[in-house]
């Protein structure tokens, strides 16, 4: 066998909508994470921004178990996880 890695995780090349929206994170009721890139790349640019998780008001969603464990571990409580 012979590995071949065929995906590779990158931040977004954009980060004006992910920052606009973090600008925003007051006004949702959700916020949905659906892979720990998802939640890493969020808090990345959560730090560099002037906003802290303070301004996570809306309830927290994680699609899979082991994104809701990584929010966890980040001491973000996680309000759904559909099956």
């Amino acid at each position: 066998a012979i590995e071949f890695p065929v995906i590779e995780t990158q931040p977004p090349s954009d980060p004006g909508p992910l920052d606009r929206a973090i600008a925003c994170l007051p006004d949702y009721d959700w916020v949905l994470f659906t892979s720990r890139n998802g939640v890493r790349y969020f808090l990345d640019a959560l730090d560099r921004s002037p906003y802290d998780i303070r301004h996570l008001r809306g309830r927290v969603c994680a699609i899979g178990a082991s994104t809701a464990r990584d929010l966890r571990e980040l001491h973000i409580k996680v309000d759904l996880v559909p099956e």
